[in-house]
């Protein structure tokens, strides 16, 4: 958001006259603060402000008051950054949007033409205010076409009360045309990229991205990287995996994970390093004693036979976990043959 149109930051409250009816205002338009509870007051005239308090009252003014605003009225997260910025814009200047701009909010809530929203958006009185209309124009052609604030900024700073938006985005013809506005393009969203350019993404960075996704899920998310589909080496048929069944047409699936001989050597590495510990520590238990407590009711064996049983265990355990790590890399190396 510009706060340009705010005007330079003033220490001492003011009576803003051109607002209707007048408000007391502070620092960069505020009219209210926010008090160590959470809770927000009004200015009053007495009230005093430095640059870093208005600087902190403003973050959680646009956060606390503002942003849900958005989220409620204009459901947020379908809008683009640019038209969110827009929209915080006028809400900042104006307050609650069905009350100060209906016409406007609903058309956005429609989704009427471009061309109808902003003719509304800069229609009305603004008490004779041109600064006011101004602002309305910026706003209108951010929210439209996505222009940068500075630039916006600077092309309404001249305008007058005659000056019309298209004018402002070099169209010459003042009433709506809809062809016109075919060919007028609006900038595509920017792609959500890796926050940590300088190194490779991390879970992190990819965690943040995501994030930022679901606020906006119709924002893309550019990883850095071409994502191509996998492309098989060998027709489907030549996969000896598949059941008969499943090769035939629009019926092609391949074997769940825990079927496959990965998936089951994998199970059998996971079952060989339980029975390794469970008779490592037994046979350990055993040798110093510890494991009368656990066995002390099987007392028709002898401890020699309950650590051989231990001993035994442990040796079925190392041929269990080697036994499916070869099965594992037997199944990658099919895959990878097949697959690439």
């Amino acid at each position: 958001l510009s706060l340009a149109w705010e005007g330079p930051f003033k220490p001492k409250a003011w009576l803003d006259t051109v607002a209707d009816p007048p408000v007391w205002t502070i620092g960069t338009g505020l009219t209210k603060l926010r008090k160590d509870d959470g809770t927000w007051t009004d200015v009053g005239p007495d009230d005093k402000i430095d640059e870093d308090e208005n600087e902190f009252q403003t973050h959680h003014y646009f956060r606390e008051q503002i942003e849900p605003v958005l989220a409620s009225t204009f459901n947020a997260s379908r809008l683009q950054p640019h038209q969110r910025d827009a929209l915080s814009s006028i809400v900042y200047n104006l307050g609650t949007p069905t009350a100060k701009f209906p016409k406007t909010t609903e058309l956005i809530q429609a989704g009427a033409p471009i061309s109808d929203i902003l003719d509304e958006w800069v229609d009305g009185e603004w008490n004779g205010a041109l600064g006011l209309y101004r602002r309305r124009l910026m706003e209108a052609i951010v929210y439209g076409f996505g222009w940068p604030w500075e630039n916006a900024y600077e092309a309404t700073q001249k305008a007058n009360w005659s000056t019309n938006w298209r004018e402002l985005i070099g169209l010459e013809e003042p009433t709506a045309d809809a062809e016109i506005f075919d060919e007028l393009e609006i900038p595509k969203m920017k792609p959500i990229t890796d926050p940590t350019k300088d190194t490779p993404i991390t879970t992190d960075d990819a965690n943040w991205m995501q994030l930022e996704k679901l606020k906006n899920p119709e924002r893309p998310i550019d990883f850095g990287v071409p994502m191509t589909p996998l492309t098989k080496k060998v027709p489907v048929e030549a996969v000896e995996y598949l059941e008969p069944k499943d090769k035939e047409p629009g019926n092609i699936t391949v074997k769940r994970i825990e079927d496959s001989e990965r998936g089951k050597g994998y199970a059998k590495t996971e079952q060989g390093k339980q029975q390794i510990i469970v008779g490592a520590g037994g046979t350990a238990a055993v040798a110093i004693g510890a494991a009368e407590p656990v066995v002390k009711f099987v007392d028709k064996y002898s401890f020699n036979a309950i650590a051989i049983v231990f001993l035994g265990l442990t040796i079925l355990g190392v041929i269990t976990y080697y036994w499916g790590v070869w099965q594992r890399e037997k199944g990658e190396d099919k895959a990878e043959d097949l697959l690439g």
